[in-house]
This record gives structure tokens, C-alpha cells and sequence, in this order.
């Protein structure tokens, strides 16, 4: 499934979409799925290897310099009241840097 197949229910900005469309473009049509867990927030969206949620790759697009905040979360230790475990949190990324952590991330999620 493509992201145009998942695009249909999305309430995004236009940054956003252009980033999920380019990650596409990059990585491969199915490399990832979306996963909205913040669907009030126009400008983030989380995305997981198909098939895996236990990793989610959380991005938001920054104001108007063009970077990216990105935060990578895994499932809790058992011991863990907090629905998820943060396991990187980078900030002021390029686009480029966003691609590389989250391709990072998606083959992680494969092991």
C-alpha cells in the first residue's frame, strides 16, 4: 500500500505530505506505514515498518526553516507505566538527516 492509498483519511499541512511523499520516493512504497496517533496536530505524523507498530518513528516539520524534529519509540519495559519508551530524540534536521535516521530506524525494525 502506498502512501497515496493512505493519504485518504490524513488532515495534514502540505509540509507534511510532501516529506511523507518524498520519504516514499526514497525509501521504497512500502517501506513504512502511517500511523496517526496525532491526528489534531497538523504538522506531525508517526510512522512504523508495515506489519510492526512496536517502533514508531514520530516527525514533526519545524516553523519556517525548514527542519525536522524526530523522535524514535519503542515499546515500554515491562516494568514501565508509560505506553511507550523514547529511544532517540534528534532535533533541527535536515530532510536529509531525517531520511537517513528513520531508514536506520525501519531496518532496525526488521531484526
Amino acid at each position: 500500500m502506498g502512501i497515496d492509498d493512505q493519504f485518504s483519511s490524513l488532515n495534514k499541512a502540505g509540509r507534511i505530505t510532501r516529506t511523507l511523499i518524498e520519504l516514499e520516493r526514497r525509501l521504497g512504497p512500502d517501506a513504512f506505514r502511517i500511523v496517526d496517533h496525532w491526528e489534531a496536530d497538523f504538522h506531525a505524523i508517526g510512522i512504523a515498518k508495515p506489519g510492526d507498530e512496536r517502533m514508531l518513528a514520530y516527525f514533526a516539520v519545524g516553523d519556517a526553516d525548514n527542519s525536522y524534529y524526530l523522535e524514535i519509540e519503542t515499546s515500554p519495559a515491562a516494568n514501565s507505566d508509560l505506553p511507550y519508551a523514547v529511544a532517540g530524540r534528534f532535533q533541527n534536521l535536515t530532510f536529509d538527516e531525517l531520511v537517513k535516521h528513520i531508514a536506520r530506524y525501519l531496518n532496525d525494525a526488521l531484526q
